[in-house]
């Protein structure tokens, strides 16, 4: 399969039956089957203008504001399966509410899509991240991790920080997938 480079937002061809959307922490690339095309996170109005030719849409746009101030932290476009959040920086993320986005499946690097089991992300590497309802079985799972230099887990003493998929689940099923890291309080 070749890589187109990136000159612009890729656009999705109008025909999407054979197309895959698959993130990692850096990048969303867009395969159709006989070329990839890929966004990198680091431009969020790119990875919002492609998510508005895929869908058709027009975003609805959300104000976040930071938890201990007024200032906007991030702007949040909605989609119908996916919302990007861009930072003031420019820097974008994902969270994931569906397996398929206008019709086109999207999944991470190792194959994880709303709608997996807690043993799909387990088997993946995942591991269990938060017991948010006390039950003695984690309703977030992390998996895909990389290191961050410069930074101390929070979760793991003596360690360096990592990012990481964070895996919401409902009962055994990933409900939605975020971004996640173990450095940050917020």
């Amino acid at each position: 399969m070749a890589t187109t480079p990136r000159s612009g937002t890729p656009t999705p061809p109008s025909s999407t039956a054979d197309a895959t959307l698959i993130v990692s922490l850096d990048t969303l690339q867009y395969a159709d089957g006989s070329a990839t095309r890929g966004i990198d996170f680091a431009d969020g109005a790119d990875v919002v203008s492609f998510f508005e030719s895929l869908t058709g849409q027009t975003p609805e746009v959300e104000e976040v504001k930071e938890p201990y101030g007024d200032a906007v932290w991030y702007r949040l476009s909605h989609f119908d399966g996916v919302s990007v959040g861009v930072y003031e920086t420019g820097h974008s993320f994902l969270t994931i509410d569906s397996a398929s986005v206008a019709g086109v499946p999207l999944r991470t690097q190792s194959g994880l899509t709303v709608g997996a089991s807690r043993q799909d992300v387990l088997a993946a590497g995942g591991w269990d991240e938060w017991d948010q309802d006390g039950d003695g079985v984690a309703d977030y799972l992390g998996a895909e991790p990389r290191n961050v230099e410069g930074t101390q887990s929070l979760t793991r003493p003596g360690e360096g920080g990592r990012e990481y998929f964070l895996f919401v689940l409902d009962g055994d099923v990933v409900t939605q997938i975020q971004w996640g890291n173990d450095f940050s309080d917020v």
